[in-house]
């Protein structure tokens, strides 16, 4: 068994959708469009996840527990009105390493984040699936989370 040391690790933001979020929590499985492979595919086993749900709350910690595989069976639900047949292909494993019924508010913490550099415009930091975050910010995010 290979250990990880916090030099090793990276941390991410996965920004989802609530109804993914249940697919994703259940079935402990992250799936992102082909366009996404250059960026998903740096996630390595041992790094550290956060997801974020759309409308300003992130939810859950957990840890990569994979590389990046394919896998084309339907898992999780597309937005409504954008490619209503997209499947998710890219994928990883991971594992809860806090209940995931840990969360906390964005804007109750937004002052304290340092990749959101415009704190007026922090929605815009969120159009787009994945986020590259440091260890900084993952604690803030980590240590502010509650049960709900």
């Amino acid at each position: 068994m290979q250990l990880f040391t916090s030099l090793d690790l990276n941390y991410w933001i996965c920004i989802i959708n609530k109804e993914n979020w249940n697919i994703i929590s259940s079935n402990l499985i992250w799936g992102v469009k082909l366009n996404q492979k250059k960026k998903f595919e740096q996630i390595e086993p041992g790094d550290k996840i956060i997801f974020y749900l759309k409308g300003g709350i992130f939810k859950g910690i957990f840890e990569s527990n994979s590389k990046m595989f394919e896998s084309y069976e339907k898992l999780f639900k597309p937005h409504p009105t954008w490619n209503r047949n997209e499947i998710f292909p890219l994928r990883i494993k991971i594992k809860s390493i806090a209940s995931s019924t840990l969360e906390t508010n964005l804007i109750e913490i937004l002052g304290k984040l340092s990749f959101i550099k415009k704190k007026k415009n922090w929605a815009a930091y969120f159009f787009r699936s994945i986020i590259k975050i440091n260890k900084e910010d993952y604690l803030v995010i980590k240590n502010s989370m509650r049960k709900k």
